[in-house]
């Protein structure tokens, strides 16, 4: 797993669904600060699977893999133009 681009994204999901489960509570009248806690708690452990599946997928796209149709075409064209060259 790349740590980096986890912690990343984990940082990034946890600020906006954070940010949402907040604006929801405070529109609810849940002000007092054992909510507004809970609250950061809740969306920090929500982001978790969150970012780890964003993770996941991002790996899966950034991989060269024969599976990853870019990737394949690109190879196809890259041999193509190897047979094309002429050798020296």
């Amino acid at each position: 797993m790349n740590f980096p681009l986890f912690s990343m994204l984990w940082a990034m999901s946890a600020t906006v669904i954070t940010g949402v489960l907040m604006v929801a509570a405070l529109v609810m009248n849940f002000d007092g600060i054992p909510h507004i806690i809970g609250v950061a708690i809740v969306g920090a452990l929500v982001a978790l699977p969150t970012a780890l599946f964003l993770t996941k997928k991002l790996a899966v796209l950034s991989q060269p893999s024969l599976y990853n149709p870019t990737y394949a075409y690109l190879k196809t064209m890259d041999n193509k133009m190897r047979v094309l060259k002429k050798p020296t």
